[in-house]
């Protein structure tokens, strides 16, 4: 088992706590699963797997755990490995245990630089489907940076799936890149907590 960097977030909506440690990635589920151990009073751990990963380069890691860095870690990415530009290709998301959550939080494309973004496919059209039942299309829009999905109300989830369904092409490469996806761990005990004010 190797130690990896990553960050652990606590997720106060608009401000963006991270906590930089060194700690275990294992494996999960089979190969291309990377567990993130947390620890805290709301989460255990969480796993991100992915349907394919891209071979390491000489330079970088493209496993799917790179999702768990982002915002504050975005030089780092999950990059789909089939042949193809991305499409039908997957990632998913398991926190442990369940929690609940209005919002998803996705970093689109390669955002190590402006020359990897442009260079590498980003997401376009997406399906996502959590373990309660909800079943969503959306649109990522080509940009950099964060982008927000918000729920109707609030879901208690266990696992969350992600299949891309469409693609903005790189200049360069056909490969699919995400540089980030979390969910806000934090936001409805904030917003207890203030309703208690």
């Amino acid at each position: 088992m190797k130690a990896y960097s990553v960050f652990h977030f606590l997720l106060p909506f608009g401000v963006v706590y991270f906590l930089l440690v060194w700690c275990p990635i294992a494996f999960a589920q089979g190969p291309d699963c990377d567990r993130i151990y947390f620890g805290t009073e709301l989460v255990d751990d969480v796993t991100y797997c992915a349907s394919s990963v891209l071979p390491n380069s000489k330079v970088a890691t493209y496993r799917p755990g790179n999702l768990s860095g982002w915002e504050a870690n975005t030089h780092h990415a999950w990059c789909e490995g089939k042949h193809g530009n991305g499409v039908g290709e997957w990632f998913e998301f398991t926190a442990r245990p369940s929690t609940t959550i209005r919002k998803m939080i996705f970093f689109n494309g390669y955002q190590k630089s402006r020359k990897s973004f442009s260079q590498n496919a980003r997401a376009r059209d997406i399906t996502i489907r959590t373990d309660s039942g909800l079943v969503l299309n959306r649109r990522l829009l080509d940009r950099w940076g964060k982008q927000v999905i918000n729920l109707d109300g609030w879901h208690q989830i266990s696992s969350i799936r992600v299949t891309i369904r469409s693609v903005y092409p790189g200049t360069k490469y056909s490969d699919l890149c995400l540089s980030g996806f979390g969910v806000d761990f934090e936001e409805l005990r904030e917003l207890e907590f203030q309703q208690m004010q």
